[in-house]
């Protein structure tokens, strides 16, 4: 992989459950997968991030693992792992592999051997759990709670299910054996070819101090970057600097202020472009979310989880284009963009849910039986959302008016666009465009800080036609960005082929209803 691949990279976080069967169970493989590698490429995808390949009961996505360093046996084997990161590679997509060092399956053998007095191994392992006798003696800073041992005759720290309504104990950091069971873990796929890790809950576990928790990550962090071009995520963290501190490559929060890209593209009702998760905090938009939580010298390493919790009425033209802006907006703002499989071509999550993760979505690649998914019996039911026979991947890929086109096509430039990537601050790369009317009409313009390309985002978020002002002058930091540039060529969306800011600075842009134009410059200013 190239220096630096990540910050050009989309991502794509899998479910590998629901990708594609090659042996007739039912179930998702790796041997699916790689035969549909060249999909990902195609849309522009450049790196596949796995909750967990490792043996589990499936809780959490696979992340309460039950092995650390195999392959669950209903995925396929370690040589299919191989496989896998010599055939991405071919197609320039990196491999990251969950990885949980704060928490294990109850079945895991060395929590069997930790609770059992009578194992060879208990003496090795006694710490590698949190145990304690009195309850009242050790009290977690955050959530958890403490589970009686029988065996053990103990309590022992747990926070997660398991499927099987069992507790899953939280491993203890600050054992040596700890540590050294997980340098082994990391070198071990490391080794193999994998480009990195997304950590489960990296902001770590709820009973040790800050301080124990920072010394343990940043012992995992500098292991990782000890390998050349590897990327580790943070699952959990609240902001850049403990990210920084941690000495993650990025953090990802479901729960922290990010741009909410579906509450904007969908207009949540009273809510508008106002994004933040958190009640009583709506007043927040994108724009202020970017400079306020994100400005940092390493804005950029924050990863934005691509939300799609609505059923897409395949039916309904502004549904369709609503989703169309939300993969805009989500692919082109100051932050890497990770889309969870399968909503790249506007499916969400199937509805029923066991006990702690969810049923995955089996693939739609065509209208053959089982939509091409498997030969045998789908492990769960298809297509319970009832998506007509024109949203299959085949399907949506010979319409250029589909929301899986246009996916390809925002993130294919992406790609190719530097202007558009997360090479900078966010301060240097990204600035709010005024308009005359800032609730319908969302306008940024992007920058790359070393080639000084610009590119110009307008999106009309108004159910009807509009003709915004752009005052590009009212804004000094927009203009320092621009640097005199001010000849545009459009590359996606509505309008003329070519685009100019006139000296006055304020620019006429007619977009139809939902609709957006994505213009690059390629001007050289006066004096460079």
């Amino acid at each position: 992989m190239q220096e630096n691949w990540a910050l050009s990279s989309v991502f794509m976080f899998m479910d590998i459950r629901g990708c594609q069967d090659s042996n007739g169970d039912g179930l998702g493989d790796l041997p699916g997968l790689i035969s549909r590698l060249d999909h990902f490429q195609e849309v522009g995808i450049g790196a596949l991030v796995f909750a967990g390949l490792q043996p589990s009961d499936f809780s959490y996505v696979g992340t309460m693992m039950k092995e650390f360093s195999d392959v669950d046996s209903r995925y396929g084997s370690l040589a299919d792992f191989d496989r896998l990161i010599r055939e991405a590679r071919d197609r320039d997509i990196a491999v990251l592999l969950g990885w949980s060092p704060y928490s294990t399956h109850p079945d895991h053998p060395c929590f069997q051997a930790s609770r059992d007095p009578n194992s060879p191994d208990h003496a090795e392992l006694r710490d590698f759990y949190v145990w304690t006798e009195d309850i009242n003696a050790r009290q977690p800073r955050g959530s958890g709670h403490w589970q009686w041992d029988p065996v053990r005759r103990e309590y022992y720290h747990t926070i997660w299910y398991a499927a099987d309504h069992r507790w899953c104990p939280q491993m203890n950091p600050m054992s040596p054996r700890v540590r050294k069971e997980n340098e082994k873990v990391i070198r071990f796929w490391l080794d193999r070819g994998a480009d990195g890790f997304w950590v489960d809950v990296g902001v770590g576990g709820s009973f040790f101090s800050w301080e124990d928790h920072t010394a343990f990550s940043r012992e995992m962090t500098s292991l990782v970057h000890s390998y050349p071009r590897k990327w580790i995520i943070s699952e959990g963290n609240k902001s850049v600097p403990d990210t920084i501190r941690d000495g993650y490559d990025s953090f990802l929060n479901n729960w922290a202020r990010a741009p909410d890209t579906e509450k904007t593209a969908f207009r949540a009702p009273g809510k508008g472009r106002f994004t933040d998760f958190f009640e009583g905090l709506e007043t927040q938009g994108i724009h202020e979310a970017l400079l306020a939580f994100y400005d940092e010298p390493k804005g950029n390493q924050v990863m934005n989880f691509f939300r799609l919790n609505r059923t897409v009425d395949f039916d309904d033209p502004e549904d369709l284009a609503r989703l169309k802006l939300q993969f805009l907006i989500h692919g082109t703002l100051p932050v890497i963009p990770l889309f969870s499989f399968p909503h790249h071509c506007g499916f969400r999550k199937s509805k029923p849910r066991q006990f702690v993760t969810p049923y995955p979505f089996l693939m739609m690649w065509d209208n053959s039986p089982n939509y091409g998914f498997t030969t045998g019996m789908p492990c769960v039911k298809q297509n319970l959302e009832g998506y007509p026979a024109r949203a299959t991947v085949e399907a949506q890929l010979r319409d250029e008016g589909s929301p899986l086109s246009a996916f390809k096509a925002i993130m294919t430039l992406r790609r190719e666009t530097p202007a558009l990537q997360c090479h900078g601050p966010v301060l240097e790369t990204y600035a709010m465009v005024p308009s005359s009317d800032d609730n319908d009409c969302l306008a940024y313009l992007r920058r790359h800080p070393e080639s000084g390309q610009c590119a110009l985002v307008v999106v009309n978020l108004s159910s009807d036609p509009a003709t915004y002002t752009l005052h590009f002058q009212r804004s000094a930091r927009l203009m320092k960005l621009l640097a005199g540039r001010r000849r545009f060529e459009k590359k996606l969306g509505s309008g003329p082929p070519q685009w100019r800011i006139p000296q006055n600075g304020d620019m006429e842009a007619a977009l139809p209803a939902c609709g957006y134009t994505l213009l690059v410059s390629h001007e050289r200013p006066p004096g460079e």
